[in-house]
């Protein structure tokens, strides 16, 4: 008997040695988010398949600002983010000049997009572009794609930058109360920032923008190269998992107008939920949540434009730093 005891507790020892080798194996991702609505993915797919991943460890970590997340992703903190792709430039830029050249592919890899739209444009005066002639406007930062796009549309109408109008960086947690305190006249940022000044009847939309705003890529998924290479299966179901999670907020959109995503962003964003269920269903900014894998040829646009607009200090070699094959592999499975 106790022969037979033995045996069962060797056997039940090395059950448990398998099963804890095997959750030993999953392979961890720090993942950084800011609170923003194109970020709902992020959150989506850790709060439904975290715990039912196989080899992915997923953990995620708020920022406060682009600068933030930029610095964490610089010295390693962070393993992903979805950032801005001017962004994700500088960082490629950074690595470039701090790595031996043949040790260049060992920074950053651009691997997909997760959305389109949200950017929105909203003045504490009603009215059209017309009304932004001398007045400032906030945007996340002085090198991103906000900026740009803003400045791009301003041109378009013959607005000089500097001359006629000018834009400021803008923490996002002081863009409403600055829009208030009259400190900012108007601030194009991702929603749901536009969403909360009119919730309060501080502003409104810039009348006739949607249609020429906000619909060019504007943020992009980035992973550390030597995490794709040491942790590719782990990047690989994360990365099926956010595809996952942008069909379920547009299947939410549909059936509930947005209210599961909604209740589930407030966990971790902390914003209103009837604010964010009219941003989602309503479509501000014409936010739709896709993932895909974006065309090479619409980065290189992006890259000529800011360099002309001394956005962009350096040219980046996208061939280098884009791989859009994890992206397609996700969207197949």
């Amino acid at each position: 008997m106790k022969d037979k005891c033995f045996l069962y507790f060797i056997v039940f020892i090395i059950a448990s040695s398998s099963f804890f080798g095997a959750a030993a194996e999953k392979a961890s991702l720090r993942i950084g988010y800011l609170p923003l609505m194109n970020q709902l993915p992020i959150v989506i797919s850790y709060e439904n398949d975290r715990s039912d991943l196989s080899a992915a460890d997923i953990r995620i970590f708020e920022f406060a600002a682009p600068t933030s997340i930029e610095a964490a992703f610089n010295v390693g903190a962070i393993d992903a983010a979805y950032v801005s792709f001017l962004i994700a430039c500088k960082i490629s830029s950074k690595h470039k000049n701090i790595l031996f050249e043949e040790h260049a592919d060992s920074g950053i890899k651009i691997i997909g997009a997760l959305h389109r739209g949200g950017n929105r444009l909203v003045s504490t005066v009603s009215g059209g572009p017309e009304l932004l002639e001398d007045k400032i406007i906030g945007v996340p930062g002085f090198r991103c794609t906000e900026n740009m796009e803003l400045r791009v549309f301003m041109a378009d109408l013959g607005f000089r930058y500097g001359l006629d109008y000018k834009t400021i960086a803008t923490p996002f947690e002081a863009a409403v109360i600055s829009l208030k305190a009259g400190t900012l006249n108007a601030v194009y940022l991702p929603e749901p920032y536009g969403s909360i000044a009119e919730s309060q009847n501080i502003a409104e939309e810039v009348k006739e923008t949607e249609a020429s705003l906000g619909h060019n890529l504007s943020k992009i998924l980035i992973v550390q190269s030597e995490t794709l290479s040491s942790k590719g299966d782990a990047v690989e179901e994360w990365l099926a998992s956010l595809v996952k999670a942008c069909r379920y907020i547009e299947q939410d959109i549909a059936d509930t107008g947005a209210g599961q995503s909604a209740l589930i962003q407030k966990k971790y964003f902390g914003f209103p939920e009837e604010v964010v269920k009219n941003s989602l269903s309503s479509r501000k900014g014409g936010l739709v949540f896709q993932a895909y894998a974006p065309d090479i040829r619409e980065m290189e646009r992006i890259t000529r434009k800011a360099m002309e607009m001394r956005l962009m200090i350096e040219p980046v070699d996208l061939d280098l730093i884009y791989n859009a094959e994890y992206m397609k592999q996700a969207l197949n499975k």
